[in-house]
């Protein structure tokens, strides 16, 4: 396995690695990261489930306030000594010494923290592995690297390229241009990425034309858009387009090639849907503040109940009171990104002491050229009064957040 195009140098080779991960299996029995260095933190997960040890991942710019209380310790920690250091030189050793020390091993995250305060999840590497996919059809690819390595999606890419030996490709903080440029270059035969980190690439990708290579393109993170779908398929030709629904509380939960989700019969009593939004069975180490099951906080539509079929419409905090009239956010925005001059976009709300709230639009343009006026009438064409946007700006880049999304 290789990584590739990492800040200050091109590759780590395999032998890097592996000198990584054998320096981290020393020290104290808890330990936390604050890192989005692949390397730091790629060795360091493979490193606790070795040494049978506790890490704490955190994103570099997570304020020292969300900090999960824990003790950290300081006395060396004897799991560590479970195996011979000078017998591994290879990460099919390290591997294999994994999978025998690995259960007693865990990696401690933040969520994204999108509805309040982060809240910190524990993960043994038996729930980290469930979405990886293992077996000939996955060996020996190359990956692309587009999620933050310090949250749960970007360790998950990395789970997968490791256990099929396959290589990984830096594109997370990079240049839309030359992340495109690398898809080509380096022959990235799977991507996964947020659909907002997708649309970010699409005037990148209309340079240069299609990209016959990529084999496999998954959407995670955010609601699917249809849309973006078949755009990423013109680009993609001999890619197959799977939707994911992921989080940090439960891992990789569910595939789709739609926006519709299906659950199949081996997991019908790990999901159920209350009150419009979706739960489902825990299966973290720490059982999630002992809650056997969780609320999302997604609220989605059912399309049949036996077996449960739905499609999500939002979260539950994308709900927010206009005038008495209660709007949802994300629908807005879909009619936004509907728009064939928006090529991305947002849709925010903002206090108005009158309205209680007012909604904000804002987008990046694609070479259509549409007035305000006109991007006003689309809105009124398909919406409710109470749901058009008070401000409809034109802007040159939305910025994504360290988890890839588009900030509301």
């Amino acid at each position: 396995m290789r990584i590739f195009d990492l800040v200050g140098r091109s590759v780590v080779a395999e032998g890097e690695l592996v000198r990584a991960v054998l320096d981290r299996t020393v020290g104290s029995e808890h330990w936390t990261l604050q890192s989005d260095d692949p390397l730091e933190v790629f060795s360091s997960v493979l490193a606790a489930f070795l040494s049978g040890r506790k890490l704490t991942i955190l994103d570099r710019f997570v304020e020292q306030s969300n900090l999960p209380e824990r003790d950290l310790g300081s006395e060396p920690c004897d799991r560590s000594l479970r195996f011979e250091r000078e017998a591994i030189s290879t990460i099919e050793e390290i591997l294999e010494g994994v999978s025998m020390n690995g259960s007693d091993g865990s990696i401690t995250l933040l969520t994204s923290g999108t509805t309040g305060k982060p809240t910190v999840v524990e993960h043994g590497i038996s729930t980290l592995l469930k979405g990886v996919k293992i077996g000939e059809d996955y060996q020996r690819k190359c990956w692309g690297l587009a999620f933050n390595p310090s949250h749960i999606a970007g360790i998950q890419v990395f789970l997968q390229a490791v256990w099929n030996d396959s290589d990984l490709v830096q594109l997370f903080g990079v240049d839309p241009h030359i992340a495109v440029q690398r898809i080509q270059d380096r022959r990235i035969s799977h991507l996964s990425a947020t659909p907002s980190y997708f649309r970010l690439l699409l005037p990148s990708l209309e340079s240069v034309g299609p990209i016959s290579g990529v084999q496999r393109v998954t959407c995670g993170g955010e609601k699917f858009d249809p849309i973006l779908g078949e755009r990423l398929k013109e680009f993609f030709p001999n890619a197959r387009i799977n939707n994911i629904y992921a989080s940090t509380e439960g891992g990789t939960l569910l595939v789709s090639q739609s926006d519709r989700f299906r659950i199949p019969d081996s997991q019908a009593r790990d999901f159920r849907v209350l009150d419009g939004r979706l739960q489902f069975r825990m299966q973290t180490s720490t059982n999630f503040l002992g809650r056997e099951w969780y609320d999302s906080g997604d609220r989605v539509e059912v399309l049949q109940e036996n077996p449960l079929e739905f499609r999500f419409i939002g979260r539950e905090a994308d709900n927010v009171s206009v005038g008495g009239y209660n709007v949802n956010v994300s629908a807005v925005e879909d009619v936004l990104l509907s728009h064939p001059a928006v090529a991305q976009g947002r849709v925010y709300a903002r206090k108005n002491s009158l309205l209680g709230n007012v909604l904000v639009a804002e987008y990046v343009a694609t070479k259509v050229d549409v007035s305000e006026k006109e991007m006003r009438a689309f809105f009124v064409e398909r919406v409710e009064q109470h749901e058009v946007p008070r401000k409809i700006d034109k802007v040159d880049h939305l910025k994504l957040s360290r988890s890839g999304k588009i900030e509301r």
